[in-house]
């Protein structure tokens, strides 16, 4: 039973990052982004964070208008670029590397957050 369970895990953490870009498609493609706009470091700290405007470059990327979603928010790009490079990192087997483009995804975050406040 306990062997079961294990290969049921493995195979969920195997396939939950495709399964995170499969929901944020679906999820768009019934337009079913409207979500009101509340962010907590905007609201206290009066700062945008990486991700303001996600959801609108989202729903840009995916009609097709690529140039429009990264003038909004070029971390949608960056964000399907990672769950994609991850999950092909993990099926074939080279984790060894997931690290550095963990570290990358954090670089690009932080290059936005200084972007979204200090150039825009």
């Amino acid at each position: 039973m306990n062997l079961n369970y294990s290969k049921q895990l493995f195979r969920y953490r195997k396939n939950k990052y495709l399964a995170i870009v499969l929901v944020i498609t679906i999820y768009i493609a019934f337009q079913g982004s409207y979500i009101p706009h509340f962010c907590l470091l905007e609201e206290i700290l009066h700062l945008k964070c990486s991700f303001c405007g996600l959801t609108h470059s989202f729903e840009e990327l995916f009609q097709g208008n690529i140039v429009n979603a990264i003038k909004i928010n070029y971390m949608s790009v960056g964000i399907l670029l990672f769950f994609l490079l991850k999950e092909t990192l993990n099926q074939f087997g080279k984790t060894k590397n997931i690290p550095m483009l963990e570290n990358t995804f954090i670089l690009f975050c932080l290059i936005q957050f200084i972007d979204s406040n200090i150039f825009s």
